[in-house]
């Protein structure tokens, strides 16, 4: 499984993301998009804001906008 979050710096709910991510031991790779590759990785995949949650899970790729407890826990089984 690969998880990676897209972020932004001051953004509330990226932190909040990563802090949940964190507590449940996921490992994650983040990808700030003041960074301009990031951002436009962001971009082509069609969102424009953060966060954004990506997990690669054997062939299926499941986006997460927002800091979304539910879809979180269902995606992680939790």
């Amino acid at each position: 499984m690969v998880v990676i979050i897209y972020t932004s710096n001051g953004c509330a709910p990226c932190m909040a993301t990563k802090s949940w991510l964190g507590k449940n031991n996921i490992s994650y790779t983040e990808k700030n998009i003041t960074e301009e590759e990031n951002r436009e990785d962001l971009i082509q995949r069609g969102y424009q804001s953060t966060p954004v949650t990506m997990i690669q899970n054997e062939g299926t790729i499941t986006y997460i906008v927002g800091y979304d407890i539910k879809k979180l826990e269902q995606a992680f089984s939790i």
